[in-house]
């Protein structure tokens, strides 16, 4: 078993197989080299992911639903061996790991970080990227976390710094999913402990951030570094000060600040003639907190609508990314043929010899009184179109997964292609006719083309093909086929009892979404308990036996939670 860790752990990094305690390396005896490499990959993730909620980036923990990555049977083992823990808040289920957890995540992930060549990550990111998220390492904690998409509001400084110049998005971006591709950066639902449950989906930093941000921060120019450190700050203090005014959030920030104090002062000088200013609080370093009220509210509002419009035209204007030109396609444009008769105007259109060319020149420069008229010049040869080329199809990318779904208006490719996208889901959408069920049957056939099996549950009928080597069976109860998830296959050695059960109990938890973590453990471990008993286990000679569903009817029935039998007796009836 030891062999099966250190060969899993070698694939995933530097990691001494003594971090783990004996009591989990006695657990994962039976578990493959895969579900081995799996179970550390949710660990490592959960220690990243846990920093996507907001409180001061101490890492409270990550919605459950984001670590499904593979199947919870992972979150099972993990939970079993006391590597995770789970807490329920506002009804969302948190997960984030325990101290014997953090001590084999923290290694693997200090071990992905060293591997990283930062310097060269640095030379390829804008200066700007690590002085904007470095801009809390002079606080307290540093933030964790970077949208993945565009955020909706403008309510935060980094909302608002992004929606007025998109290019900066695009590089910040550019940047975490570099980080994510080496395994030091995740994707996961934003939560708030103490506010409505989950959020927007967000690039999650592990603890280490800091470091990461120190070695780019030092490889910058200090000038470059000094000149868009300056620039962020006044852009906050600004907005902060805006904010303040507009809504009247953020005062115990601004008091606290002698930079924002000034800058409130000077924005009020801007809109002096719709307020009236009041003494101000002297503060123990010099600057005062100006005081003041509103005496006509229209030219208030207006003059802070004038002011915001400066500040995003200032953000749009001084952020400049600067990113090279794609590369020129070197393939010469296609001439499109010409009919005959303009070819012969564009051949009785030629210039003159070179003699002829010089003497024109001269004339041109050189001009005389008594010389005669010039004639007049030929007119230019007819113009012909040059027709930018149609891009090839490109080829399947070799080694992975391309389904061919059509070209697009500049003639490139489309493909879908699973194993590059976060997971292999997809959601069709359209009217009546618009063809969604001919979008189906065309990915089915590439699928099929490529050797890749297809099951399609039709509810409708409307899939059914009159053609090609394609199978329908009709499913339906007492009926010839039927459907058992926890039925074993021998030559199917990725599906074990553990995978089974974690599919099985994660089909539950979608129609039930209410159903806890801990009621799930006690279906999983009632299923666990009764491959046992009908002397299923980790070897696939065993796989042929038949696990009897009204075996597991009769444990779950009479559990001592009663909410489970409420929730499952539907299936049995079934």
């Amino acid at each position: 078993m030891s062999g099966d860790i250190t060969e899993a752990l070698k694939a995933m990094g530097d990691v001494d197989i003594a971090s783990f305690p004996p009591g989990v390396v006695e657990y994962l005896r039976e578990f493959k080299t895969q579900e081995i490499r799996d179970i550390v990959e949710t660990l490592l993730y959960i220690y990243i992911a846990q920093n996507a909620s907001p409180p001061r980036g101490e890492g409270t923990g990550v919605v459950e639903q984001s670590c499904y990555a593979y199947t919870s049977g992972p979150l099972f083992v993990l939970a079993e061996v006391g590597l995770i823990e789970s807490s329920s808040r506002h009804a969302t289920t948190l997960v984030r790991v325990t101290p014997a957890g953090e001590a084999i995540a923290r290694p693997l992930a200090e071990a992905r970080i060293q591997a990283l060549d930062l310097g060269a990550i640095a030379r390829e990111t804008h200066e700007i990227v690590p002085v904007l998220l470095a801009g809390t390492v002079r606080g307290s904690y540093v933030n964790k976390t970077f949208p993945s998409s565009l955020p909706r509001t403008e309510e935060t400084f980094i909302g608002f710094l992004l929606n007025n110049n998109p290019a900066l998005f695009e590089e910040c971006e550019r940047f975490a999913a570099r980080l994510r591709a080496a395994g030091c950066a995740v994707l996961a639902h934003a939560c708030d402990p103490d506010g409505a449950g989950t959020g927007s989906v967000v690039y999650a930093f592990p603890p280490e951030f800091a470091y990461i941000l120190k070695r780019m921060l030092e490889a910058i120019d200090p000038g470059i570094r000094e000149h868009y450190d300056m620039l962020l700050e006044s852009f906050h203090s600004t907005f902060t000060v805006l904010r303040y005014l507009a809504c009247g959030e953020d005062y115990d920030r601004i008091r606290a600040s002698a930079a924002h104090r000034r800058e409130l002062s000077r924005m009020l000088s801007l809109i002096a003639d719709s307020i009236y200013i009041l003494e101000e609080v002297q503060e123990d370093d010099g600057v005062g907190l100006a005081r003041f009220i509103v005496k006509d509210r229209d030219r208030y509002d207006a003059h802070l609508c004038d002011l915001a419009r400066a500040l995003m035209a200032d953000v749009a204007q001084k952020i400049v990314i600067d990113r090279p030109a794609p590369a020129a396609d070197p393939r010469p444009p296609v001439e499109e043929a010409t009919p005959a008769p303009v070819r012969e105007d564009v051949i009785a259109a030629l210039p003159p010899a070179d003699d002829e060319r010089e003497e024109e020149w001269d004339d041109a420069i050189f001009t005389d009184e008594d010389e005669e008229e010039p004639l007049a010049p030929p007119p230019p040869p007819a113009p012909r179109r040059i027709v930018a080329p149609r891009p090839a199809p490109e080829p399947p990318r070799p080694g992975g997964l391309d389904i061919f779904l059509g070209h697009a208006q500049d003639g490139h490719r489309v493909d879908w292609s699973p194993g590059r996208l976060n997971n292999g889901h997809m959601i069709i959408l359209g009217g009546s006719g618009a063809g969604k069920t001919e979008t189906i049957r065309c990915i089915a056939t590439e699928l099929a083309a490529q050797a890749m099996p297809v099951v399609l549950i039709d509810f409708h009928g409307d899939m059914a093909a009159t053609t090609g080597d394609i199978r329908s069976y009709k499913i339906r109860e007492g009926g010839e086929y039927y459907f058992n998830p926890l039925e074993l296959d021998p030559a199917i050695d990725e599906i074990t009892p553990l995978r089974a059960t974690s599919d099985f109990v994660d089909a539950i938890s979608i129609n039930f979404p209410t159903l806890g973590i801990q009621q799930r453990r006690k279906i999983k471990n009632i299923i666990k308990d009764c491959y046992r008993a009908s002397g299923i286990t980790g070897n696939t000679g065993t796989w042929e036996r038949v696990l009897d569903f009204d075996d597991i009817e009769n444990e779950i029935m009479s559990c001592e939670d009663e909410a489970i039998p409420a929730y499952l007796e539907d299936i049995f009836d079934y």
